[in-house]
């Protein structure tokens, strides 16, 4: 699955088609030097008192792999980026590229054309930067949200199959996110029982009274508890279990057709959710920037994924997670039982 979700960011972020091996699942070289990376990041941040962890001069197997790893990454990043400025300077970039890495190149120069101070400033190590960001923040957690969505599918064969009679109704078999609304809900109610980022951080800006008058001071750091939120009663009914129904409702008289339900609609079984509860991409004007396109890849791939495959539960498996720093990741990866949907 992470394969897939690095396929997609290099495809529509850096217009890059990733190559994988021979048989065409193992993984291609970016992707086994990120996750190497990613697991060193949170194997350091978790014990930040050992100090081997955060001196990267000292010559260790450990400190040495991560040097080369995160020297083959940045270095693949900015040739990319000295290749995309060159075709742009040279005109050969098409009007139809329409990739990430080409509209921030081509901001940038217009920037600098019209002489702000800012964009002089900014380097190619400044946007390889970038790049490294998005990718570390849509490697693991999209993965992990589709590994989780088909895991609870699984678990729960008529949530599957309204997926898949609302997939079977898209026109003319096309694929169309905004058509996939029962999908959609799956993904939201992923995002809700796992999120991938169990925390956040924010600093007050200015003083804030909570109800029974404990006033939290400006300046002062807050962990935002997501899990904990998202798990809380008096947000969601019925936090433990599986409810896809709280996002949406079944459109009266079209089989398999799904609309979202209003946080207001008390009609169902169970009382709607509210979006604003959601906090899998924080909120406010400092959420993810890649919120919609997180989501809408996920609708996408899960549709696909079900098109033409079905997902049994294994009778042994039960899905075990738990909080690696600030993401939430499956203890044992998550075994299912996949057979071609007939």
């Amino acid at each position: 699955m992470k394969s897939v979700t690095l396929g997609i960011f290099c495809k529509t972020a850096l217009n890059f088609e990733v190559v994988t091996g021979e048989d065409g699942m193992s993984p291609c070289p970016q992707a086994t030097a990120f996750e190497y990376l990613s697991e060193q990041m949170m194997k350091r941040f978790s014990n930040p008192l050992w100090p081997r962890h955060f001196f990267y001069w000292i010559p260790t197997e450990q400190n040495r792999q991560q040097i080369k790893e995160q020297h083959f990454v940045r270095s693949f990043l900015t040739n990319l980026i000295t290749e995309k400025r060159k075709s742009i300077e040279e005109s050969h970039a098409s009007e139809t590229d329409k990739d990430l890495l080409t509209h921030l190149l081509k901001a940038h120069n217009t920037a600098k054309s019209m002489g702000i101070v800012e964009a002089e400033q900014v380097t190619d190590d400044n946007l390889t930067d970038i790049l490294m960001s998005l990718f570390s923040a849509g490697y693991d957690t999209t993965s992990m949200t589709l590994c989780t969505a088909l895991y609870l599918l699984a678990q729960h064969p008529q949530a599957q199959e309204h997926c898949v009679r609302e997939i079977q109704n898209t026109k003319g078999g096309l694929v169309d996110p905004h058509d996939l609304v029962y999908c959609r809900a799956v993904i939201l109610e992923a995002l809700r029982m796992y999120p991938p980022v169990v925390t956040t951080l924010r600093t007050m800006t200015k003083p804030v009274e909570l109800s029974g008058g404990l006033v939290i001071p400006k300046d002062s750091d807050e962990f935002v508890p997501i899990y904990g939120i998202h798990h809380d009663e008096n947000l969601f009914a019925l936090p433990s279990e599986f409810r896809p129904d709280r996002w949406v409702s079944a459109e009266e008289g079209k089989e398999g057709c799904w609309m979202e339900r209003s946080a207001l609609d008390d009609s169902g079984e169970i009382p709607a959710a509210n979006h604003s509860n959601l906090l899998a991409f924080s909120a406010g004007g400092r959420n993810c920037v890649g919120m919609k396109f997180a989501i809408q890849e996920a609708v996408l791939v899960l549709a696909n994924l079900l098109k033409g495959l079905e997902f049994a539960a294994v009778p042994s498996f039960e899905l075990k997670s738990s909080n690696q720093v600030i993401l939430h990741k499956p203890d044992n990866g998550v075994l299912l039982n996949v057979s071609t949907r007939v």
